[in-house]
C-alpha cells in the first residue's frame, strides 16, 4: 500500500487530490444517500392507514422472523456502496496536507 500511496502523492498534486476527493464524495452521496432518502420520503408519504388493519401485525411478525441482518444478507450493491463511501473517506485523507496540526511557537 505504501508504494501505491507514494505513487499517488508523487503524480497527483495537492489541488488535484482535493478535486478527486470532491468528485468521489459527490458520486458517493448521489449513489448511496440520495436514493435512500428518496425511498424513505416516498414510503412515509404513501403510508396513511385510515384504520388499523390486522394484517399489519402479521406483516410485522413476518418481518421479525425473516429479517436477520448479517454479512450473508448483504447484496453486491450494498458492498459497492460501502466501498464507495470508504473510498471517498480515503480520498479526503489523502487530500489532507502531510504532517500534524501546526502549533504556535512557545514563548
Amino acid at each position: 500500500m505504501s508504494l501505491l500511496r507514494r505513487y499517488y502523492h508523487h503524480h497527483v498534486r495537492h489541488h488535484q487530490r482535493f478535486h478527486i476527493a470532491v468528485v468521489l464524495t459527490i458520486v458517493a452521496v448521489s449513489y448511496v444517500l440520495v436514493p435512500a432518502v428518496l425511498r424513505l420520503i416516498d414510503a412515509a408519504g404513501e403510508y396513511d392507514p385510515a384504520v388499523y388493519e390486522p394484517k399489519d401485525a402479521d406483516r410485522a411478525a413476518w418481518l421479525a422472523r425473516h429479517r436477520g441482518l448479517g454479512v450473508s444478507s448483504l447484496a453486491w450493491d450494498d458492498l459497492v456502496k460501502i466501498a464507495l463511501l470508504i473510498l471517498a473517506g480515503v480520498a479526503w485523507l489523502a487530500a489532507a496536507p502531510p504532517g500534524g496540526p501546526r502549533r504556535p511557537p512557545r514563548r
